[in-house]
């Protein structure tokens, strides 16, 4: 018993050593690097605007004093950040006000804007708010959970690799901290759901059913959040999904239960959103209406949609590596391409939008969008097959590079992402189910790059050479572990 009192002393004053050094080392890397300079920068997603913080922010101040979205401050010199300000600031005239800005409400996935929420209501104040902060937290966190994780399942050498790794990768240290962008919640994702499954993957017992009924509830309430934040991360469920119905720990019931779990969950949780952002707005219109600050055109023009859309991008997408019939990463080129149909079927509507971009969230013109893909890769097969062959040598040559950070100084080590496949062949050869399974975990984060496109630095949002370099570390240890023994 004082063997075992010890050990989980021992244990936690390791662990809380260890969250602290995590938190100091990526603080010292947050503020120590220069967003202008930092190598990082050369490795950044510029295939969307993402969270369009300039935008995004300038609706915060109402949202967070009067519970009031979407309406936005165009200009916010002379603001009175105060309940009281607001509400001068609503009826007293002065402050321009718009119901959207930038098309950030017509683009939906307002659940960035509850990030901005959180730092404002952190900050007790919407005056200095910074996604950066934000990412910083939940990186943290999500790295923390990782090293108590690794250590609670005796994966020390593996989950430090992980911590070490991820925590220094240039594009996401880039995208967390350089900007103020959400390109880098996908990994933050991939590792808070890696960790929560790490006793499922490695421990010789199954964990208390409270654990894995909980954290497949949690799971779903993430995902959730995400698909109303940045909805292409969505995918990496599919990892999860994939540890319940390898592990040898559950019967087939058990697999079920967990599946229904995570889904029920994650279903309950986006429905839930997106009644409340479709409330919220619904009643922030009411409300402009009866003060006279929004007209009923305004209003009927104003942006409803929830969710990004997704057979735009998968559309100009196909421009990543083919010109052949004539598709440009445009949004303007598929606007004309669906010009003569959408004028054909709805000219009353269509004629009557104040502006081009409200097309992409119409349902007629993601139906001609969708069509069109579909008639393409049914007479052209081949032109597609090559383009998602393309899509993988990219994304498998074309990952960030893997380092150590230290501060605001990169330190680079070699490796290529072709290694991972050497890697895999040998955990397939020594049937290594469990390494076989972080292996395979990290690849649904790269989903999108052979779905949708694999240009402009969108394949730096990967981390299974990150993984994979990890079991290599892992391997290189034991090994070392099993020769000192003899």
């Amino acid at each position: 018993m004082l063997r075992s009192d010890f050990f989980s002393y021992k244990t936690a004053i390791i662990l809380a050593v260890l969250i602290v050094s995590i938190g100091v080392w990526q603080y010292t890397i947050y503020k120590g690097i220069d967003s202008a300079t930092y190598i990082g920068k050369t490795y950044a997603r510029t295939d969307a605007t993402g969270l369009n913080f300039a935008a995004g922010s300038s609706f915060t101040y109402f949202y967070y004093y009067l519970g009031l979205y979407p309406l936005a401050v165009l200009d916010a010199n002379g603001l009175d950040y105060s309940k009281n300000g607001a509400i001068k600031a609503l009826v007293g005239g002065g402050v321009p006000l718009a119901l959207d800005n930038s098309f950030y409400i017509l683009w939906g996935e307002h659940g960035k804007s509850l990030l901005l929420l959180l730092d404002a209501a952190i900050k007790n104040s919407p005056e200095f708010i910074s996604v950066r902060d934000i990412n910083f937290l939940f990186f943290v966190l999500a790295l923390a959970a990782l090293a108590i994780c690794s250590i609670t399942t005796k994966q020390v050498a593996l989950g430090i690799s992980l911590v070490i790794l991820v925590g220094s990768n240039p594009f996401l240290i880039y995208e967390l901290y350089g900007r103020e962008n959400i390109f880098g919640l996908g990994a933050i994702v991939l590792i808070a759901a890696f960790s929560l499954l790490m006793p499922i993957i490695f421990l010789a017992q199954k964990p208390h059913r409270f654990y894995l009924y909980g954290s497949a509830i949690f799971l779903g309430v993430m995902f959730g959040f995400i698909q109303h934040t940045r909805s292409e991360y969505t995918v990496v469920i599919l990892s999860c999904l994939f540890v319940y119905w390898v592990t040898k720990h559950f019967a087939i019931r058990e697999k079920l239960t967990l599946t229904a779990l995570l889904l029920v969950s994650l279903y309950i949780t986006t429905a839930g959103l997106e009644a409340y952002f479709t409330n919220k707005l619904k009643t922030t219109y009411t409300t402009l209406s009866q003060l006279g600050l929004a007209s009923q055109e305004q209003i009927a023009t104003a942006g409803n949609a929830t969710y990004h859309t997704f057979w735009h991008p998968s559309y100009i997408g196909l421009s990543d590596f083919d010109d052949k019939y004539g598709i440009q990463w445009s949004d303007k080129m598929a606007y004309d391409k669906a010009e003569k149909y959408l004028m054909t079927v709805n000219p009353e509507k269509f004629t009557t939008l104040p502006n081009i971009e409200m097309w992409s969230v119409q349902p007629e013109y993601n139906a001609f969008i969708r069509s069109e893909i579909i008639k393409l890769i049914s007479h052209d097969p081949l032109w597609y097959a090559r383009i998602v062959l393309k899509r993988v040598g990219a994304l498998f040559g074309g990952a960030a590079p893997l380092g150590l950070q230290i501060g605001p100084h990169f330190y680079k080590l070699p490796f290529s992402g072709w290694l991972f496949f050497p890697i895999l062949a040998y955990l397939i050869w020594k049937k290594d189910v469990n390494m076989l399974t972080v292996a395979i975990f990290p690849l649904t984060l790269s989903l999108p790059i052979i779905l949708i496109h694999a240009s402009r630095g969108i394949t730096n949002m990967s981390l299974y050479h990150v993984f994979g370099t990890a079991i290599v570390i892992n391997l290189a240890v034991n090994c070392l572990k099993e020769k000192l023994k003899t």
